[in-house]
C-alpha cells in the first residue's frame, strides 16, 4: 500500500464548538467535498457517497462508504475513514482524515490531515494522475469548508428548562 499524506489548515470566523458540532454530521462532511454526493445515511456516524474526481477530460467516479471513527468533543478532534473503489479505471482507495479545531481570536483554526492509501500495484502513471487530483481536491475542500461554515446560519440553542 502506498500512502499520499496531505494536510490543510484554515481559519473560520465561528465558534469552535459550533464548528465541531457541524462537522459531526455526515451530511455536512459530504457536502463540503466538491463533486461529492451523499447517496445514503447508514447510521448516525456513517454513510455511503459518490464523488466525481478528475482534471480536464480525465474524470472518474468513486463510490465509497464512510464513517466517523473517533470523536472527542472536549478536545474538538475527530477522525473519518472512507473506503471505496472507482467505477472506472482508478485503483481502490482508502482515505483517513483527522481534524482538530482550536480557538483562535474571534473564531477557530481547523487543521486537517489526509492519508490516501492506494494499492502498491498501481502504476507510477496512476500516481502521477492521482497525486495532483488529491492535492487539488484537498485545496478545494478547504476553501468550501471555510465558505460554507462562515455562511451557514447559526441556530440559537433553546433556553434551558
Amino acid at each position: 500500500m502506498t500512502t499520499l499524506e496531505l494536510s490543510s489548515t484554515t481559519f473560520v470566523a465561528r465558534d469552535p464548538d459550533w464548528i465541531f458540532g457541524e462537522l459531526q454530521d455526515p451530511r455536512t462532511l459530504v457536502n463540503i467535498v466538491p463533486g461529492a454526493t451523499l447517496t445514503r445515511l447508514t447510521g448516525p456516524d456513517s454513510f455511503e457517497a459518490r464523488i466525481a474526481i478528475g482534471f480536464g477530460p480525465l474524470h472518474s467516479h468513486l463510490n465509497g462508504r464512510g464513517r466517523i471513527t473517533a470523536s472527542d468533543p472536549r478536545r474538538r478532534t475527530a477522525s473519518l475513514e472512507v473506503t471505496g473503489g472507482a467505477v472506472t479505471s482508478l485503483p481502490p482507495v482508502r482515505v483517513r482524515m483527522a481534524m482538530a479545531i482550536a480557538p483562535r481570536n474571534e473564531g477557530a483554526e481547523i487543521r486537517m490531515t489526509f492519508d490516501v492509501d492506494m494499492p502498491t500495484r498501481a502504476s507510477l502513471a496512476a500516481h502521477a494522475v492521482i497525486d495532483p487530483i488529491a492535492c487539488d481536491l484537498v485545496d478545494r475542500t478547504t476553501r468550501r469548508l471555510k465558505q460554507q461554515l462562515e455562511e451557514a446560519p447559526v441556530v440559537p440553542l433553546p433556553p434551558a428548562a
